[in-house]
C-alpha cells in the first residue's frame, strides 16, 4: 500500500508542477498503469479452460510450483469419505462406467439414478462444491456485488415492487385512506446449464503429487467466473444468442451519450444524473481496466482528480463512488470499438441465482470432431463440470451505461 501511495503522489505532483509541459504522455500513462498494477496485486490473471491435455499438463506444472497448492485433506463428508479424494472419486467414475464391482462405484452409481441423472452427471462431494463456491466469491465479479439467492427449483416468478404507499392528511374523525404498494410480475426466473469441459491424460489424473481438488476448481472456477460475469454485464439474447440479458442489454437501461470524442469530467456527470436519486443511492461503477486507467488521469473543473485513492481500509473511488474492474465487458463482445462504463444498484438489482450443486460427467471415448481428438485412443479422459444457474436484470431503469 506504501508504494502505491507513492506511486499516486509522484503522479499528481509530476502533473501539478510548473513545468508539467515538460512532461510527456507516455510518462503519464507508465504511471497511470503502475498505480493500477500496485491497485490490484491481489488479483490473479484469470485463464480460459484449457483446451488440450497438453495445456492441462502445463497449468498442472505450473500450479505445483505457484504457492497456491495446499496438502490433499481427506474427504470428510458421509459422501466424499467412500473415496477419499478427487483420485479416488473419478477412478470409482471411470470403474462404474466399465461396469466393475465394486462398493465406491456402486456410490457414485445410486448418486447418479437418485441425484442427477436427468443431467447425466453425479453430484461430486460437498468438499469439491465447496472449494469452487469459495473461489467464485473471489474471483467472480458478480458474486461479490450482485445480490446472491439460490434457487430451489429450475423456474421461478419474482413479484417486483411498482409503486410504494401513499401518505394522506384526514381531517379530524375522518376516514384513512387505504393505501398499499403495488407489484409487478416482470420477473421470471430460468435456470439454465453451463457446462465446462476438461481434457486430461491419465497420467495427470494419476498423479499423486497434486491436489487435484484444488486444482480442478481453480480451472472450473477460471472458465465459469468469466461466463458469468460477461452475462450478467453484457449478456444479449437476441444479438448474441446469450442465454440471459445482462446490464448493457437490459430492457429500460439508461444510456448517457459522450459529449465529444474522448472521455471527460462532464460525462461522467451526465452518466452519475441519468439515473433518478433512488437507484443512484447505492449504485457502483464497474469498467474494464482500460476505462481505470483513463479515469485515473481524469480531472473535475477544479483541477481535483476524480479518481480517489485507497485509504483507512477503504477501497478507490471514482467521484467518491465505489468501482469495480472487470475485463469480460470488453470492445469485442458486442459494443463494437467501444468500451462500457456501467452504473447501478447491482446489490439490489441484479439477480445471480445458483441452481444447484456442481455436477460432473466423465468419458475416456469420447471423441472431439472440432480437433480430431479421441479419449479413449489418446489414453485420455475427459470431464464435463455442469452448473444450473440464472442471472437476471431486475429492473432496467436502475442501471445506466456509457460507451467510450
Amino acid at each position: 500500500m506504501d508504494e502505491l501511495m507513492k506511486a499516486v503522489k509522484e503522479m499528481r505532483e509530476m502533473v501539478e508542477k510548473k513545468f508539467q509541459d515538460c512532461i510527456t504522455k507516455d510518462q503519464i500513462d507508465k504511471i497511470s498503469s503502475d498505480i493500477q498494477a500496485k491497485l490490484r496485486p491481489e488479483q490473479r490473471i484469470v485463464l480460459p479452460t484449457p483446451e488440450t491435455p497438453e495445456e492441462l499438463a502445463a497449468r498442472a506444472q505450473e500450479f505445483k510450483f505457484s504457492g497456491r497448492m495446499q496438502p490433499e485433506i481427506k474427504w470428510v463428508s458421509e459422501y466424499g469419505k467412500k473415496f477419499g479424494n478427487m483420485a479416488g472419486f473419478l477412478q470409482a467414475m471411470s470403474d462404474m462406467r466399465k461396469g466393475i464391482q465394486s462398493e465406491l462405484a456402486q456410490s457414485v452409481k445410486a448418486v447418479m439414478i437418485e441425484g442427477t441423472g436427468s443431467l447425466g452427471g453425479v453430484l461430486v462431494p460437498t468438499e469439491f462444491n465447496n472449494e469452487v463456491i469459495k473461489l467464485l466469491y473471489s474471483e467472480s465479479i458478480i458474486f461479490k456485488i450482485a445480490r446472491v439467492i439460490p434457487m430451489s427449483t429450475w423456474k421461478r416468478t419474482f413479484p417486483i415492487q411498482s409503486g410504494g404507499v401513499t401518505c394522506y392528511w384526514p381531517g379530524e374523525a375522518q376516514t384513512k385512506t387505504a393505501s398499499n404498494p403495488t407489484f409487478t410480475t416482470s420477473l421470471t426466473q430460468t435456470a439454465k446449464v453451463c457446462a465446462c469441459i476438461i481434457k486430461s491424460s491419465d497420467e495427470l489424473l494419476r498423479d499423486s503429487a497434486i491436489n487435484l481438488t484444488q486444482f480442478l476448481a481453480e480451472i472450473v472456477v477460471n472458465a465459469m467466473a468469466q461466463e458469468f460475469d460477461k452475462l450478467a454485464f453484457v449478456g444479449d439474447v437476441s444479438g448474441l444468442t446469450d442465454p440471459f440479458n445482462g446490464v448493457l442489454y437490459a430492457s429500460g437501461a439508461h444510456v448517457a451519450t459522450m459529449a465529444g470524442a474522448s472521455m471527460d469530467y462532464d460525462d461522467i456527470i451526465e452518466l452519475y444524473y441519468t439515473l433518478t436519486a433512488p437507484y443512484r443511492k447505492n449504485a457502483i461503477f464497474v469498467i474494464p481496466s482500460v476505462i481505470e486507467k483513463q479515469m485515473i488521469k481524469l480531472k473535475d473543473k477544479n483541477g481535483n482528480y476524480i479518481w480517489n485513492k485507497p485509504e483507512m481500509g477503504k477501497p478507490a473511488t471514482i467521484n467518491n463512488r465505489p468501482y469495480e474492474v472487470s475485463d469480460n465487458m470488453l470492445a469485442t463482445y458486442g459494443t463494437g470499438a467501444q468500451s462500457p462504463i456501467l452504473f447501478g444498484d447491482f446489490k439490489q438489482f441484479l439477480y445471480v441465482s445458483p441452481r444447484d450443486s456442481m455436477a460432473v460427467k466423465l468419458s475416456q471415448d469420447a471423441y472431439d470432431a472440432g480437433d480430431t481428438t479421441n479419449a479413449f485412443l489418446q489414453d485420455q479422459t475427459w470431464l464435463r463440470f455442469t452448473r444450473g444457474i440464472s442471472i437476471d436484470v431486475a429492473r432496467g431503469a436502475s442501471f445506466a451505461y456509457l460507451l467510450v
